[in-house]
């Protein structure tokens, strides 16, 4: 019988996922998305899986879903980035540190301009890149999760002042 992919076997084993996604919690990926890498990997491994091997499902699979969370960090995490991309991030952060070291303060957007020959518009987005999302939700250290609310102006304000504006008229 090779393969081993139903449904009840998959969440049998999904302890392997978690196993391997806490071995990479905190390194700026969500562990929701190292869990649904770790799954995928964990779907292959039992679709590739051959019994007559004569090894555990999990020493297979382990290393399957290793492979899958590793990817997800080699590609750059959840938000996907261009190759082109990520090298000039890279590049233009290299630069950023060497001009701090150099000259004790972060250089500017037209400094790193003039110094990697690019434009701003580029620049920016490169250093934007580098840059983890950030969650709107988030967990304590109780496990509960936490959602971190954004301010935004109240629309009645700006509907207050157009009205006082059409009775001052």
């Amino acid at each position: 019988m090779n393969g081993l992919r139903s449904e009840r076997f998959i969440e049998e084993n999904m302890g392997l996922v978690h196993l391997c996604a806490n071995r990479f919690k905190n390194r700026g990926i969500e562990y929701e998305d190292l869990c649904s890498a770790g799954s995928i990997g964990l779907i292959k491994a039992a679709d590739a899986f051959d019994t007559e091997r004569g090894v555990k499902f999990s020493t297979y699979a382990v290393p399957v879903i290793l492979g899958e969370i590793k990817r997800l960090f080699r590609d750059g995490g959840a938000i996907k980035v261009s190759r082109s991309m990520r090298e000039l991030s890279m590049r233009i952060t290299r630069l950023k540190d060497k001009f701090q070291l150099e000259h004790g303060r972060e250089p500017t957007i037209s400094e790193l301009c003039a110094i990697s020959g690019e434009n701003s518009e580029d620049i920016i987005e490169a250093l934007e890149v580098s840059m983890p999302p950030i969650s709107l939700t988030s967990s304590n250290s109780d496990g509960e999760d936490i959602q971190i609310d954004i301010a935004v102006e109240a629309p009645d304000n700006e509907m207050n002042d157009i009205l006082s504006l059409r009775q001052a008229i």
